[in-house]
């Protein structure tokens, strides 16, 4: 992995952990599940998780056997996201409860068929490549599609003077950031037809550019800098 696409996954691995880190932190203090789940999410999956599996997989710096915890806590993170989505957006749904648990079901069968897997066998198997790819693309899918549609719906009362601009925009910075996460499950699938043993350097640029895209938009959607909050308050105060 060369300097260029180190940017866009760095950035992703520090603004999980750092925004992970605030939530767990807010949320322990008001019990809050939403800022629970989402820090959980964001810590375990796109920060150290993440972050595991590039030292291990890319750098060589860990000894194989925490490529495993790495991955465990990547499907951990995506697991609680389908968790938050389900009692943030749909708590009275029994579809939406139905569905996490499927989505959590395939994670936990994808992690077992790796472990079972021959060492040789554990980076190209389908067996728990597709399985996990495609609950994470779900997970990520329903998570974009829950927050851009109440982004909508916040965009409506605000015209109506019924909610705050800046809610609607952490929502919907809230979906990119999931949109971002969904291209790079795509791209990861794109490039399983392409080479299953590496990732060409084309997918690689996309999904570091993607990573830098959820980075910027979760940090900006849970603690954006003042200079991003003065650019939108002429327009609020208007």
């Amino acid at each position: 992995m060369g300097a260029v696409p180190l940017i866009g996954f760095g950035a992703f691995v520090v603004a999980s952990l750092v925004v992970g880190t605030r939530l767990l932190l807010a949320g322990s203090r008001s019990g809050a599940l939403p800022e629970l789940v989402i820090g959980t999410s964001l810590l375990a999956g796109g920060g150290v998780g993440y972050l595991l599996v590039v030292l291990t997989l890319v750098l060589h710096l860990f000894p194989p056997p925490m490529l495993h915890a790495g991955v465990f806590l990547i499907y951990l993170g995506t697991a609680a996201t389908s968790f938050g989505v389900w009692r943030i957006f749909r708590p009275g749904q029994v579809w939406a409860g139905a569905l996490c648990a499927l989505l959590s079901a395939i994670l936990a069968l994808a992690f077992g068929a790796r472990l079972l897997a021959s060492p040789d066998a554990r980076a190209t198997s389908p067996w728990h490549f597709w399985p996990s790819t495609i609950a994470g693309t779900a997970t990520y899918a329903w998570t974009a599609l829950e927050s851009l549609r109440y982004h909508e719906l916040l965009r409506r009362r605000v015209s109506l003077d019924l909610a705050e601009p800046e809610m609607a925009r952490r929502f919907l910075l809230w979906g990119c950031s999931a949109l971002a996460a969904v291209g790079i499950h795509v791209s990861s699938m794109m490039n399983r037809f392409i080479d299953p043993q590496h990732i060409g350097p084309a997918i690689l640029a996309l999904q570091s550019l993607l990573g830098l895209v959820s980075a910027v938009s979760i940090w900006f959607a849970f603690f954006p800098p003042a200079w991003f909050q003065r650019l939108f308050a002429p327009r609020a105060a208007a």
